[in-house]
């Protein structure tokens, strides 16, 4: 997660890609882009959703059942629904296509 103290506050390598249309934005520094759109990926077929692509990869992580301890976002891994874990399958696969588009 990002906070104002945090470097990836003012760096400008925030970008918007929608998963469903053709729809860039950037680059932004955080506040612009929080103000420009949604932080999340969620795709129309399923509830499933992250933060942005490094919250996104390591969900795939723990989807797939692998240690996330050292991923930059692992004290996101408590929050993961039970529902989530539960399909983890059907997670992981909609988490790839995300991550390959």
């Amino acid at each position: 997660m990002v906070g104002d103290l945090t470097p990836e506050y003012i760096s400008v390598e925030w970008r918007i890609t929608c998963t469903v249309c053709i729809y860039r934005a950037g680059p932004f520094d955080y506040a612009r882009m929080r103000a420009h759109a949604p932080l999340w990926f969620a795709p129309q077929s399923s509830k499933v959703w992250a933060w942005n692509r490094q919250h996104l990869e390591m969900l795939l992580a723990v989807f797939e059942g692998r240690d996330v301890k050292r991923h930059r976002y692992a004290w996101l891994a408590t929050y993961v629904p039970g529902a989530w874990k539960a399909h983890r399958r059907a997670y992981a696969k909609i988490a790839r296509r995300l991550l390959d588009e």
